[in-house]
């Protein structure tokens, strides 16, 4: 049977084409084919449409509790680009996430009651040092975490009670975000499995 080539609008394919998977363009952008031979959908397309939902989600909880969504979104970016996935490599984000709250505070309590500026700038040069070598201890290790902490904090101009919560609950829809895209990859291709299986 001939397959009609896809539908696309803009970059990304229409509906029907989604439904349909059909061949060609379609499959190699956004289709795999599993080990039966069958057209399922890519690990990048089911976490980019799982990301899609809870990032709505996201932006309306942080309005509702009156939270920093970029912050969260921050602490989302912060997950995504750990080098450990699941629940480990979530703990290891929040936890340097936080200590670059910490290290940002104490850059800008330091400095306040510094009257010098250039003591500023001695302090945050000492502190950042002292980011960068806390990953002796491996659970630290994840370097970018601390400095996405410490500058989330610094853009909230040290607003620490908003960033804190805005951080753990973004990291958290960052977990949900892969996790949830991982389970429709799976079910996707048990799905394909099975209507394999009927025909």
């Amino acid at each position: 049977m001939r397959s009609r080539s896809p539908k696309l609008v803009g970059d990304m394919p229409s509906i029907d084409c989604l439904i349909s998977m059909y061949e060609g363009s379609f499959q190699t952008k956004w289709c795999e084919t599993n080990e039966a031979g069958k057209n399922t959908m890519t690990t990048l397309l089911a976490i980019s449409i799982t990301t899609g939902i809870l990032s709505g989600v996201w932006g309306w909880i942080a309005i509702s509790l009156g939270l920093l969504s970029w912050a969260g979104f921050l602490g989302c970016t912060s997950y995504f680009a750990s080098p450990t996935s699941g629940l480990k490599g979530l703990a290891e984000s929040l936890i340097t996430n936080m200590t670059g709250v910490f290290w940002a505070m104490v850059i800008i309590y330091g400095s306040t009651y510094v009257g010098m500026e250039i003591i500023g700038y001695v302090i945050t040069a000492i502190v950042a040092f002292f980011m960068c070598i806390q990953a002796k201890q491996a659970w630290l290790a994840y370097i970018p975490g601390t400095f996405i902490g410490s500058c989330a904090t610094f853009a909230a101009d040290g607003n620490w009670q908003l960033v804190v919560p805005s951080l753990i609950l973004g990291g958290v829809f960052g977990y949900l975000m892969k996790a949830t895209g991982l389970w429709l990859h799976a079910k996707s291709a048990a799905t394909s499995s099975l209507a394999e299986q009927v025909q």
